[in-house]
């Protein structure tokens, strides 16, 4: 009889299946189903499920029960004890059903009992829809549970009773995975532990629907179930062998070449897959070396105007601590002339000072030309002879120095620098006129002299002196700091080029000659000029602007030090308001001396009054 094609196809299948499978080296679990006729029904015993427990105490009691939910196969129950290592596998067959179907729905009820600890399992998977759901009690309260799929995982948690469910869960692809393996892990940690690093308790259920369990039964085979009359065509061995080898011959060999080849293409191409990396990768680094070249000299390369403003301030300090000492020398010359101490003209009284003050006016500071010429005769040099001869020296012998002890203007204001130094032993006609004015602006007349026993006597009139003196000491304070901050700054070390040398430079792109700019700040510019340059002449440059065309970087800096030149200003305009401030509290105080007298002498007459009733 000839076999029937569509059953020699089928035995075809099987081969290749089978063929397949050990070349490819991979251990497929075979769930081929019972090849019968139509005509008998045979119940075929079929493999079940296993199941792995881990990580449980040795001596440890399972318990299992495998329910279907078809209510067509009955359950199956088991016992078993924890092995020594820890390891537990179980086979736990089920009886086939007479449709040789295998149940749609299966629910596994694991107990294990440690004494009076006890750990309670349920899981229900349907193998329809891929569903499966877990419950049960017994775990550490607040410990972590980790339970795995056929196609992913998912995490939770017991609560505080131990008790635990999570339903309905469907992995991704879970209609594709309707048998395999499902693990539940215990991890037996309290609430204030890390979870992840205790060992846990895993469960673990192998299902196989019509066979397949943790040994070799069921691996690579089939069987034959039934030959009757008429015989299939897997019932003739001699023609199914000969259709394996035609398969062997014709498929199986050459899909071997075909592997062969593809791999040694494959092979071949990585060659230019790796060349490929590496030239990405070192175009890479290239790039990454030129992109922090330029990110270096965008950043770390200095600007010129970067650079001017730091040699322009490379002698301020010098000059502000200069002006400073020049400050306090003008303070105590004027002190010592309001308390006739040291050598001053006013030691010896009010006569003295008044003779040397005329002798110094007329041959300093007096023009015959004032007082519609009214000032010839006061102006002569030696007042005895009242004879005015011709040629004879009359007022100043250095006609620009006429009335500068009385110009505030020409003295202190429209000067940027001052050739005063009183650290030295040299008289400059700036220091002289300095003084001068300062005597006619805050002390003109003297006190008479008194004397040490005269004190005691004479204390509220004492008092009173040393007040004003005080007073006199607070309004010149400003006087003398204006005259400090325009003071000559001293001459650099050798080989050293001061800031205000660069200042020059920046002066003669103004179109300046050297002797107007010497004319104009002084051959060693004070700090009130340096401090001018700075806050005013250089935003009078185009070049400052242009100079702003700049990297970022550069710009912020620039930015920063101008904010550093604005806030040494801004301490010079809080200085001059803390003097201004403690002048009009003199001013005030002076006001209110008079009605404070007043009012003093009107309480001592009532006191007067009272006593004499």
């Amino acid at each position: 009889m000839r076999p029937n094609p569509r059953h020699i196809l089928i035995s075809s299948m099987v081969a290749v299946t089978g063929a397949l499978a050990v070349f490819s080296g991979f251990a497929v679990i075979s769930n081929l189903s019972t090849l019968q006729s139509s005509a008998a029904t045979e119940q075929i015993p079929q493999n079940g499920p296993s199941s792995a427990f881990s990580g449980f105490k040795p001596g440890a009691q399972i318990t299992y029960k495998i329910v279907p939910l078809d209510h067509e196969t009955e359950a199956a129950t088991g016992q078993a004890a924890i092995p020594e290592d820890g390891a537990l596998a179980l086979d736990m067959p089920l009886a086939a059903p007479e449709s040789k179907k295998p149940p749609a729905a299966i629910a596994y009820d694991f107990s294990v009992q440690d004494g009076e600890d006890a750990l309670d399992l349920l899981l229900r998977i349907n193998r329809d829809s891929g569903h499966f759901s877990v419950s049960g009690r017994g775990a550490t309260p607040f410990s972590e549970l980790s339970i795995k799929g056929p196609s992913g995982s998912i995490k939770t948690k017991a609560d505080w009773a131990g008790l635990f469910e999570e339903g309905g869960i469907a992995p991704p692809g879970a209609l594709e995975s309707r048998s395999g393996s499902f693990e539940i892990a215990f991890y037996n940690a309290h609430v204030m532990n890390d979870s992840s690093r205790v060992s846990p308790a895993i469960i673990k259920v192998l299902t196989a629907p019509g066979g397949g369990g943790l040994g070799s039964g069921g691996v690579n085979q089939y069987t034959l179930t039934f030959c009757g009359s008429p015989p299939l065509s897997v019932c003739d061995t001699a023609s199914l062998d000969q259709h394996i080898q035609n398969i062997v011959d014709n498929y199986v060999i050459a899909l071997i070449f075909m592997t062969e080849q593809l791999s040694a293409v494959m092979m071949q191409q990585i060659p230019p897959i790796g060349k490929f990396f590496d030239a990405k990768q070192q175009l890479e680094t290239q790039r990454k070396f030129q992109e922090l070249n330029a990110e270096a000299v965008k950043t770390y390369h200095p600007s010129e105007q970067m650079c001017r403003i730091g040699s322009y301030i490379r002698s301020l300090p010098t000059a502000e601590e200069k002006a400073h000492l020049n400050k306090m020398a003008i303070n105590e010359a004027l002190m010592e002339a309001y308390n006739k101490t040291g050598s001053r003209s006013t030691a010896e009284g009010y006569y003295t000072d008044v003779n040397a003050r005329l002798k110094q006016f007329r041959e300093v500071y007096c023009d015959p030309q004032d007082n519609n010429h009214g000032l010839r005769d006061l102006c002569q040099h030696d007042p005895s002879d009242r004879v005015v001869r011709s040629g004879e020296t009359i007022g100043a012998t250095d006609k620009h120095r006429m009335n500068k002890d009385i110009d505030y203007s020409r003295t202190v204001e429209f000067p940027y620098t001052l050739d005063l130094d009183f650290e030295d032993t040299t008289k400059t006609n700036e220091e002289e006129d300095i003084l001068a004015l300062a005597r006619n602006l805050y002390w003109p007349k003297n006190f008479d002299p008194i004397q040490e026993k005269q004190v005691p006597e004479h204390s509220n009139e004492y008092i009173k002196l040393r007040h004003i003196t005080a007073l006199s000491n607070l309004a010149h304070n400003s006087y003398a700091t204006i005259a400090g901050m325009k003071a000559r700054v001293p001459d650099p070390p050798p080989g050293v080029e001061p800031g205000w040398a660069y200042m020059k430079t920046l002066l003669r792109e103004f179109g300046l000659s050297d002797a107007d700019i010497e004319t104009l700040v002084g051959e060693n510019p004070s700090y009130y000029a340096q401090m001018d340059i700075l806050t005013k002449k250089i935003y009078q440059n185009p070049d400052f602007y242009t100079n702003l065309y700049d990297k970022p970087t550069n710009v912020k800096r620039i930015g920063v030090s101008l904010s550093a030149i604005d806030l040494m200003q801004a301490r010079d305009h809080y200085e001059a308001a803390l003097r201004r401030e403690m002048l009009f509290s003199a001013m005030v105080e002076a006001e209110l001396a008079v009605w404070q007298e007043k009012t003093h002498a009107e309480l001592e007459d009532l006191s007067a009054a009272g006593q004499a009733q």
